[in-house]
């Protein structure tokens, strides 16, 4: 039996990352391929939560399945402030925004020429969108 190529483990890690991210109800995910841009990294991973716990709990729970991965981080910058947390995973780096910090920084601009990896490219079933269903019992009714 042969050991998976680099590139199916790179693919593996993003993919249980990814998963990860979307458990933890992170919005706005974005995978960017790095690895002919930059010597510092292969893949970019973006994400965003919607309060600073919610960045605090996606940053640590990114970080618990690096490890489950046999992965550990090189550094993990921005916690305790909680509204931009930097996972370095050496080949992948994730980047936790609050929604605010992220339009202000707009990383997403910086790495407008990368290519992006699909999520559903890699297997992932996205969940729909719960406020879409209009079907669904008010909490409340005014």
């Amino acid at each position: 039996m042969t050991e998976p190529s680099s590139a199916t483990q790179l693919t593996d890690l993003t993919r249980s990352l990814a998963q990860t991210l979307i458990d933890k109800k992170a919005s706005n995910i974005r995978v960017l391929e790095l690895s002919e841009l930059v010597s510092y990294c292969d893949r970019v991973i973006l994400c965003t939560g919607n309060s600073s716990r919610h960045v605090r709990a996606i940053a640590e729970a990114g970080v618990q399945t690096a490890k489950q991965n046999g992965i550990i981080p090189l550094g993990v910058e921005g916690q305790g402030v909680d509204q931009w947390i930097l996972i370095d995973l050496n080949d992948i780096i994730i980047h936790v925004f609050d929604s605010s910090v992220r339009s202000s920084y707009d990383l997403d601009s910086l790495w407008i020429t990368a290519p992006e990896v699909s999520l559903e490219s890699m297997g992932i079933d996205l969940p729909e969108d719960p406020d879409s269903d209009s079907d669904e019992t008010p909490y409340f009714v005014l």
